[in-house]
């Protein structure tokens, strides 16, 4: 096993693919951070009572002596640059909380947690370290050099794991760069300081490992069974929107005799653990997950993440019965 481990860690870090997809992600995470800081810092315009006396003298319709006319603008001007103060009031008061999300340590949330990214990248580095077997002929030599086939495959889901674990550390360390920097050159990162739960962080990250490695699973079990490396990433995707689909299907809507069945559904899982746990991190990056799936059964976090496990163990199960299997001159 360490000599394979050995073997995988010698042949994916000359992967040039890989570093561009790990360096692409980044980049993407660091462009959107600052992007969404730069839209969220930037204070709106309002008219002023010039601009806006000007606007009602153009377009008003006002009925009249010309002193009852003035009378009227000056009243409605007084009322539309009262609401743009509320309105200003209530933007600042906004503004002030959203800023801290930038600030460290909410800015690892923010780099980590507002996108998709990182977790179609893994499943893509996933679908190409095994598709590529295939493609260029290598899978014969490879299993004839691990001996036994099951082994192969645990030592290529560890090193998967390990490219997984490395790539949600880059990226924290690039929200943690960021965060800080901005304090250093004192932007403005709002008021006060939402503190963030270290133990619920601990367990939404662990969260986001273990739905990337059962999606990486799910990605190498297809990739196994359709011998390409191109395919699997795609197919994830469209699962994902039918089961999201079949989930809001009327036979399974609340008080229905089935309404149970979705929550079997992996996506329905995944969902519920990553938006829960988003939420007792207390980080503002994640409080914005909307409404969670419905649950008939309620299941406590640990069973929802049992679920989530068991779905990996059976794509597991299927890859290693199919590379078992499988004719070795393939």
């Amino acid at each position: 096993m360490r000599a394979l481990l050995h073997a995988d860690w010698l042949r994916l870090r000359r992967r040039r693919d890989f570093w561009i997809i790990g360096i692409a992600v980044c980049v993407l995470a660091g462009l959107a951070f600052l992007g969404a800081y730069r839209s969220e810092v930037s204070d709106p315009v309002y008219p002023d009572a010039a601009e806006i006396r000007q606007e009602m003298i153009d377009f008003g319709f006002f009925e009249g002596t010309p002193d009852e006319i003035a009378a009227q603008i000056d009243l409605n001007v007084a009322d539309q640059l009262a609401m743009y103060a509320a309105q200003r009031d209530e933007g600042e008061a906004h503004q002030r909380i959203s800023l801290q999300r930038f600030a460290f340590p909410q800015s690892l949330f923010t780099t980590l947690g507002s996108g998709i990214a990182p977790l179609i990248a893994l499943i893509l580095v996933a679908s190409l370290a095994v598709g590529d077997e295939f493609r260029f002929g290598t899978l014969r030599t490879s299993l004839l050099a691990a001996g036994d086939r099951r082994r192969f495959l645990a030592a290529r889901l560890v090193s998967l794991l390990a490219i997984t674990v490395g790539l949600f550390v880059a990226v924290l360390l690039l929200g943690a760069i960021l965060g800080l920097g901005l304090g250093v050159i004192g932007a403005d990162l709002g008021v006060g300081s939402t503190a963030v739960d270290a133990l619920s962080a601990i367990l939404w990250l662990g969260a986001q490992i273990l739905v990337t490695m059962v999606l990486i699973t799910l990605g190498t079990a297809l990739t196994l069974l359709l011998r390409s490396g191109a395919l699997p990433l795609l197919l994830i995707i469209i699962a994902g929107l039918i089961e999201l689909f079949v989930a809001h299907l009327p036979v399974f809507a609340p008080n229905e005799f089935l309404s149970g069945v979705p929550q079997a559904f992996l996506s329905t899982n995944i969902r519920l653990l990553t938006a829960a746990l988003g939420l007792d991190t207390h980080a503002l990056a994640l409080s914005e997950v909307g409404d969670l799936p419905s649950a008939t059964v309620e299941i406590p976090l640990l069973g929802v993440a049992a679920i989530v496990a068991a779905w990996g163990l059976l794509f597991l199960v299927v890859a290693d019965r199919r590379l078992r299997t499988m004719d070795v001159t393939e």
